[in-house]
């Protein structure tokens, strides 16, 4: 019985910690989406899954020393699967980033334990407890330092370093299987590898984390560049369309001047159609959209050209914004890049190039909605949809561009993927 307690309690130790690290790197609901499970509850059924799979290891018989932590690997797969957001390939890497990090503090804390004075058979069973205990207080110190983390990164910055964490799960196990097997252990020598190969862990997962964190500063910097190069776009598209207008205002005296002399010369039906010319001239440079904002009619405007240059119907729904508080920056990279991701989707479907695009102010509240058909179901990740691109750049930048706008102006948002369409909505408070 006491043997039993002790595995139920360390297993559910290992399940915190395993809720911890995998919540802290990857967004919840996985094979679980469709569940009406409030966060809660789905964070305690991930807890007691991992619970529960690592307590049938425990109570299983144990197979070859080299065989045990691939069981491991696949029960940690099968519950990640299964209540969190990643693909396949993902899902291993960070599974054998685990291992790696659990074996190398097992190996110190059965090194610790063995350095210890007395018996080491009436010691062994210290180590469990001390390993575990140390992994759950680092998960979840991980966990609160690195919160947000999943919408930061993307396989690709984890596959780079894929061969750091199989190196090191291989190099822990074969370390296991000759200190602990030799006739001629040493403890200050035993204690000695352990300490230093620990050591040597913590460095490599901190450099991992130091590149990714300088490559995530540099993503950062791309969205200021990505925000100032839509402000210059509406910059020109405002000076274009200025100039245009002033064209219009230098040749309406000759126009005019023009259709008076015909008029004078009994030349009706040449004024008139002269006339019809100028009006279709002039509805040409008309605003298609008109939302009493001047700084969203020139980026409606701009976009709804574009979709027809592309065959791509934009279906408006927008209402008097002559009241919109919100920051000329923040407006501009909001529509530019959810219109942009919409036009790029649209393009890539052979048959109902349709864009759904709503903006209503109403009762103090900005509500702005988009649907677009796309060619492929997305995979939504929190707040973002990982770039397909294999070509590297700004593209998966837009997403990140319109959430920090969204944060920003303390709004909320979601984000669907179904049946071949994309939908997209947010709220944001529009108050002074």
């Amino acid at each position: 019985m006491e043997v039993i307690m002790k595995c139920l309690v360390l297993s559910l130790m290992t399940g915190i910690s395993c809720n911890a690290f995998f919540g802290t790197l990857l967004s919840g609901k996985g094979w679980t989406e469709k569940l009406p499970l409030p966060a809660f509850a789905a964070g305690l059924l991930s807890t007691l899954s991992f619970g529960v799979g690592f307590m049938l290891i425990s109570v299983s018989e144990a197979p070859g020393y080299l065989l045990q932590p691939l069981r491991v690997i696949l029960i940690l797969c099968v519950v990640i699967q299964i209540f969190y957001q990643a693909g396949i390939r993902m899902t291993i890497l960070l599974t054998v980033f685990w291992c790696a990090i659990y074996w190398a503090l097992n190996l110190l804390a059965v090194a610790m334990v063995y350095a210890l004075p007395g018996h080491f058979e009436k010691s062994w069973g210290m180590s469990d407890w001390f390993c575990n205990i140390l992994f759950l207080c680092l998960s979840l110190f991980f966990h609160q330092l690195c919160k947000g983390w999943s919408d930061r990164w993307e396989e690709k910055d984890l596959s780079r370093f894929a061969w750091l964490p199989v190196l090191s799960l291989i190099v822990t196990t074969l370390m296991s299987i000759t200190v602990w097997y030799t006739n001629t252990l040493n403890k200050i020598g035993v204690m000695v590898v352990a300490v230093g190969y620990s050591v040597i862990n913590v460095l490599i997962f901190y450099f991992i984390g130091s590149v990714m964190e300088k490559e995530r500063k540099v993503r950062e910097a791309q969205l200021m560049q990505d925000r100032l190069e839509n402000q210059m776009e509406m910059i020109e598209n405002i000076q274009e369309k200025d100039m245009r207008y002033r064209r219009l205002f230098h040749d309406y005296k000759n126009q005019l001047a023009c259709i008076q002399g015909m008029l004078k010369e009994g030349q009706t039906d040449e004024a008139l159609g002269y006339i019809e010319e100028l009006n279709g001239s002039i509805r040409k440079g008309e605003d298609y959209v008109n939302t009493n904002h001047p700084v969203v009619n020139t980026v409606l405007n701009q976009k709804y050209l574009r979709g027809q240059e592309k065959g791509i119907s934009l279906v408006m729904a927008v209402n008097d914004l002559s009241n919109l508080t919100m920051g000329r920056e923040d407006i501009v990279t909001l529509l530019v890049n959810l219109l942009d991701n919409a036009i790029e989707a649209c393009e890539k479907v052979d048959e109902n190039k349709v864009i759904q695009f709503k903006m209503m102010l109403e009762e103090g509240q900005l509500t702005i909605s988009v649907r677009n058909p796309v060619k492929e179901k997305a995979l939504v990740k929190g707040k973002r949809i990982p770039t397909t691109k294999k070509e590297k750049g700004s593209h998966g930048l837009g997403m990140l561009n319109i959430n920090g706008v969204i944060e920003k102006n303390n709004g909320i948002s979601i984000l669907e993927c179904e049946d071949g369409w994309f939908y997209f909505s947010a709220v944001i408070p529009d108050v002074l």
